[in-house]
């Protein structure tokens, strides 16, 4: 949570961060000034006592502030161009190319299939090839919820394709959650797509 918070901080934010550290120190300070000015009069010590060390607070903070900005700047580039790399991987391009070639109850069905007995090779093959895709965006969403990963980041890169495929998704999602243990199937990926829509209409307003 407080990463999350951290994270999103911005150059005018981090002064203000600062302004507030400093005032906080200097108030914490004052009152032992005030006395030593009252029994022996202002003395420069007194002054960079007063003023130094909360000075020196808050650039501490600024920097270390500054420094977890570039270090989250540094995993968000890692961890863009690994999922970059994995959405441009050969499966999921052909689970892309699957998923378009069918519409949501087609879909549906080719699910359903893997739960009777007797399931054709055939049936097994569409399965795996078309589960791909969710599967990633799963995973995706999961990395956005716990990971801070920021949702108008997602939305850039990804948000067309995973709004898209869940509507094609939705009934063989359904089907899912109402066979036993499948209650909590692809949460993170519902999520995700209401957060992707509400962001969508918010921007489109």
């Amino acid at each position: 949570m407080l990463t999350r918070v951290l994270k999103s901080l911005r150059s005018w934010d981090l002064l203000f961060v600062a302004a507030v550290v400093i005032a906080l120190g200097f108030l914490a300070w004052w009152p032992f000034d005030v006395v030593r000015v009252t029994t022996k009069g202002i003395k420069w010590t007194d002054l960079v006592v007063a003023f130094g060390i909360p000075v020196t607070i808050g650039i501490t903070a600024v920097f270390a502030l500054h420094q977890l900005r570039e270090a989250e700047k540094s995993r968000y580039a890692a961890l863009a161009a690994d999922l970059t790399r994995r959405w441009d991987e050969d499966s999921l391009i052909e689970s892309r190319r699957a998923l378009i070639m069918h519409n949501h109850d087609e879909i549906r069905d080719i699910i359903a299939a893997t739960f009777k007995d007797g399931i054709t090779d055939e049936e097994a093959d569409a399965f795996f090839v078309l589960q791909k895709l969710p599967n990633f965006i799963e995973t995706l969403a999961a990395i956005e919820s716990e990971f801070g990963l920021e949702r108008e980041f997602v939305n850039r890169l990804w948000g067309s394709v995973i709004v898209s495929s869940w509507d094609r998704w939705s009934a063989a999602v359904e089907f899912v959650r109402d066979q036993p243990g499948g209650e909590n199937a692809f949460k993170n990926f519902q999520r995700l797509v209401d957060d992707l829509r509400e962001l969508r209409a918010k921007a489109g307003a």
